[in-house]
């Protein structure tokens, strides 16, 4: 199983999916920001490639990593992103 984020960097949305075998993942996505704090955690019931869109324009500058956490607790995939303003 793959995690695609894009656009990477990214200004005002942060668009990702999971790439793979499978059809429907049950678990949850988690943003852990440089800090290593948790910035944002969902629970889902995901179709494999389903497209997820989340805004991030209240987010602070800064490096940021997104994890699907699977139905058993464990991180089945991560990915890097960066959130990076230009005003």
């Amino acid at each position: 199983m793959q995690l695609a984020v894009y656009p990477n960097p990214t200004e005002d949305y942060l668009n990702f999916q999971l790439r793979g075998d499978g059809f429907i993942k049950k678990g949850k996505f988690q943003i852990i920001d440089a800090n290593g704090q948790v910035a944002e955690s969902f629970q889902v019931d995901v179709r494999i490639e389903d497209t997820f869109v989340l805004p991030l324009w209240k987010w602070a500058s800064g490096v940021y990593f997104l994890q699907f956490i699977d139905d058993q607790g464990q991180i089945s995939v991560s990915e890097r992103f960066v959130v990076k303003y230009n005003r």
